[in-house]
């Protein structure tokens, strides 16, 4: 299984919507080999969906969070 696969389904089997950019920040997470700041996801993930707003990346970085993931 894919890891987009993984975190379209983690989401949803939480009550979560899988959005492209919920998926983005988490494939931008779960690549870092180091810690990454909100800020610094924002910056990556801002190359693919310009439209993505930094409150975005912290309210998807709380919901992994409290998924444990």
């Amino acid at each position: 299984m894919d890891t987009n696969k993984k975190i379209v389904d983690a989401l949803r089997n939480q009550g979560y919507k899988a959005t492209p950019q919920r998926i983005a920040i988490a494939q931008t997470v779960l690549r870092s080999k180091n810690h990454p700041s909100a800020e610094t996801i924002h910056e990556e993930v801002l190359r693919i969906h310009p439209t993505v707003s930094l409150s975005t990346v912290y309210n998807t970085l709380h919901i992994l969070r409290d998924m444990n993931l």
